[in-house]
């Protein structure tokens, strides 16, 4: 979304650091320029200024375990949160069956990753996104 979206969902540009001019043709540039390398690139670097970094790992890939790395990272994010740091889910590489593949081998580990984030106390604290009122999810009957 454009950086003056009054929209409540969504990412505005801003929240990717956009200004106001990149926000507005970024939707297009998305379309149609492929710049999967440029975010891999964008990624890589984030990856690399965490303070920390976090890898939940299972056993078995299956619904329980997804349920219970789930829960754990719950703990977590509240955790990091009540110690006033920030989190950053990079989701990709656990969505990508070869990318997880690369990172539980780069581990060595004989469990699956299920969750990888970086973590610590930022620089300079990331705008908030946009969120819906809990009115907008309500069923009145």
């Amino acid at each position: 979304r454009t950086n003056l979206t009054l929209k409540h969902d969504g990412m505005p540009g801003d929240g990717h650091n956009m200004n106001l001019f990149t926000s507005i043709i970024a939707p297009y540039v998305l379309r149609n320029i492929d710049v999967s390398e440029v975010e891999k690139q964008k990624a890589k670097r984030r990856v690399l200024n965490f303070p920390a970094l976090g890898i939940i790992e299972s056993k078995e890939d299956n619904v329980l375990n997804w349920i219970y790395a789930g829960e754990l990272f719950q703990n977590l994010i509240l955790a990091i949160k009540s110690n006033k740091m920030d989190i950053a889910i990079m989701v990709a590489i656990i969505e990508d069956p070869e990318s997880r593949s690369k990172l539980q081998k780069t581990l060595k580990s004989a469990f699956l990753p299920q969750m990888f984030f970086g973590f610590g106390y930022a620089e300079k604290p990331a705008l908030k996104s946009p969120r819906r009122k809990l009115e907008e999810f309500l069923i009145n009957e």
